[in-house]
């Protein structure tokens, strides 16, 4: 962890624009508050206990200030180089979201997968694509970008606490019309999964089997949301 906010920070101060840097410690205690010197960029958001991937993101999203806020694993696995793309693709190209697609032709990512892991995930994957999100084959990976106010009024939508939240965000996005890039991604680290595969695929299967329960329910509904979708297409005919 010491090693990626070094590189981030080192990475980000070379950069004109201004930053910060939100790290969410789901229960880990890996880091000590006494390194986060006052006015800092950085801000540790330590949870007592873990309460999962979506819990953190949530915190994360809400606490966020920026024009453009995006997330990564702590081991920084597609280092700092989707960074930059990103920003352009959403201040230049008036994208509302960049994810790291790990199937595109440019990307490049360690093939070794346990086969019991490569055949849930591939059932997993086509099981999304099929009845959420299609035309979005790799909705895991780790790191994604957002246009900050899109992000942050999403967020109280937002129920999965675990891994698929990642498909819970893009499915909400597809439902706005909001227009998401893909981006290669270049992936140099690879640290053990956390995920307990056949728990985490059960908890995953009923977290996707909600999303659409709750979008005919009424569940989903935002005027905030709707409001920015409409405005963006408005912009966009004039464009």
């Amino acid at each position: 962890m010491e090693r990626s906010i070094q590189a981030l920070t080192t990475f980000l101060d070379s950069q004109s624009f201004v930053y910060e840097i939100l790290i969410v410690e789901d229960g880990s205690h890996d880091l000590s508050p006494e390194t986060f010197s006052k006015g800092s960029k950085l801000q540790l958001i330590r949870f007592d206990k873990n309460r999962g991937k979506g819990a953190a993101l949530r915190e994360g999203f809400l606490k966020s200030k920026g024009d453009v806020v995006m997330f990564t694993d702590a081991d920084l696995p597609y280092g700092t180089e989707p960074i930059l793309p990103s920003i352009y693709s959403i201040h230049s190209q008036g994208f509302h979201a960049v994810i790291g697609d790990r199937r595109l032709a440019l990307s490049t990512y360690p093939k070794k997968i346990e086969p019991i892991r490569k055949i849930l995930s591939t059932l997993c994957s086509l099981f999304v694509h099929t009845f959420l999100v299609g035309g979005i084959s790799d909705t895991q990976c780790g790191f994604k970008a957002f246009r900050g106010d899109l992000i942050r009024a999403l967020t109280p939508l937002l129920r999965v606490e675990r891994f698929a939240i990642d498909i819970e965000i893009l499915y909400l996005l597809l439902k706005y019309q909001f227009t998401i890039k893909h981006l290669p991604v270049h992936q140099s680290t690879k640290t053990p999964s956390t995920v307990l595969i056949f728990r985490d695929s059960w908890i995953a299967i009923k977290d996707i089997l909600s999303l659409k329960w709750r979008w005919m329910t009424g569940q989903y509904h935002s005027n905030q949301l709707l409001e920015i979708s409409k405005t963006d297409q408005k912009e966009l005919l004039r464009a």
